[in-house]
């Protein structure tokens, strides 16, 4: 007895397969797509039916094809889903990795052209009020606003160029490290979060010496102070991509460069990190997570 024949409705190829095989799921030896074999009885007249030609429509595949199950609840979603319909749960996180670097760099475009929109408007501010003699002189007051605006400016500006570039560049490592999928358990995503929410932590302690620098060193302590904002611009950001969807994270990030307004939205990405963390099992301490723990999650990562 011959082995029977079926047509991939996909390539419309026809292969033969063992009677052993009938009724189960195999691939496509052509296109590798999986398909469920039909099931067979010893002298089934369907053995003997015809291939399609290419002429013909074929048929929809059926919907189990076009479907897997959620690592998360078991439940059956499409193959594109990015988020399970049934549990809620990122399924597909490396096209969620993606939609954030995306967001986050138009969001550095923004801040460098609104910067860029300051600087320029700082240059033609009118710095001079009237005397009492009649004619005009410039005001110390008005010159320090001047001043202040040009530099905020151009901080936006540098801030913007650098968040911009750093998430062209780095988008498919961000992609394969920061946000793993579901089969990494979470311990590549675990680590990035310890590392990064220590970095900002630390970043926020060297602002209180950076504020004295101001103080006894004001040409310095500005130079520190704008690479104190930048960094903790930088890893606020990458916390924010890791815990929000990305219009949110686009929002938290912004309200952490409101003076006052900041502090909020910074304590409560540090708060929903370690919140994050202990659900997982991460010890967090006030200060963020201990090193001997960064090393046990380094290790787990690896192994």
């Amino acid at each position: 007895m011959t082995n029977p024949k079926h047509t991939c409705q996909d390539c419309l190829r026809t292969f033969s397969y063992p009677l052993s095989k009938a009724g189960k799921v195999v691939s496509c030896p052509a296109c590798k797509t999986a398909l469920r074999l039909p099931s067979l009885n010893v002298g089934d007249p369907a053995e003997n039916t015809p291939p399609k030609t290419v002429g013909e429509i074929p048929a929809p595949p059926p919907v189990t094809q076009r479907t897997k199950a959620c690592p998360f609840c078991a439940e059956q979603i499409l193959l594109a889903a990015v988020k399970c319909k049934h549990c809620g749960e990122v399924v597909s996180k490396s096209a969620s990795a993606q939609q954030t670097n995306n967001t986050s760099s138009v969001l550095g475009i923004m801040v460098a052209i609104t910067g860029g929109l300051i600087t320029f408007g700082s240059l033609f501010m009118d710095t001079t009020v009237q005397s009492s003699l009649g004619g005009r002189v410039h005001n110390i007051g008005l010159q320090q606003q001047q001043m202040m605006a040009l530099l905020l400016g151009l901080a936006m500006v540098g801030i913007g160029i650098v968040v911009a570039l750093l998430t062209k560049r780095n988008a498919k490592q961000f992609e394969s490290n920061a946000l793993p999928t579901a089969e990494f358990d979470k311990k590549a995503s675990n680590l990035y979060l310890a590392k990064n929410q220590k970095y900002l932590i630390w970043v926020l302690l060297s602002q209180l010496v950076v504020g004295l620098m101001l103080v006894v060193l004001p040409q310095i302590g500005g130079l520190l102070a704008l690479l104190a904002v930048v960094l903790q611009f930088h890893f606020t950001l990458r916390i924010a991509q890791a815990l929000f969807p990305g219009l949110v994270a686009a929002l938290v990030v912004l309200a952490s460069l409101i003076p006052f307004l900041g502090l909020f939205a910074i304590a409560f990405i540090i708060g929903r990190s370690m919140e994050v963390l202990r659900n997982d099992g991460v010890e967090v301490a006030f200060w963020g997570v201990p090193k001997h723990e960064i090393h046990r999650l380094e290790n787990k990562s690896s192994s």
